[in-house]
């Protein structure tokens, strides 16, 4: 035979002296009716209580579900913020090697010199006249 936990051993003694004021209030029967409310409002607490917890999960999950949108919207900016920096300085890189092969082909075309060319030239000039 199972042996009953102390919780048990004291709800199982609760319940027989709710049994035993139930017969001397009502001078030895059972109101049955009364009963039947008890229990029905033992019911309805429950049931509110079921509610209450659901609702509370519910809106605890609609926090983090708010939470983790706001969280995956802030990575997509930022992975986009990062394509476009990069696909900027790519750019600009790109303008940058185009802008010096047209220049270098214009002077090449026309025999002009660069400023550093201009400045080099110039300096080994000096270079030479001193020795």
């Amino acid at each position: 035979m199972a042996r009953l936990s102390n919780e048990e051993i004291e709800q199982r003694e609760r319940n027989r002296m709710n049994f035993e004021k139930t017969l001397k209030e009502n001078n030895g029967g059972l109101d049955f009716e009364a009963m039947r409310k008890g229990a029905e409002a033992e019911e309805e607490a429950r049931h509110e209580q079921s509610q209450l917890s659901w609702k509370k999960l519910e809106d605890k999950t609609a926090k983090t579900d708010e939470a983790l949108s706001g969280l995956l919207a802030k990575a997509g900016e930022s992975v986009n913020d990062e394509k476009e920096r990069k696909a900027q300085q790519e750019k600009e890189k790109q303008q940058a090697r185009l802008q010096k092969e047209l220049d270098q082909q214009i002077q090449e075309q026309y025999g002009v010199k660069t400023d550093e060319e201009q400045t080099r030239d110039e300096a080994l000039r000096s270079m030479l006249k001193g020795l």
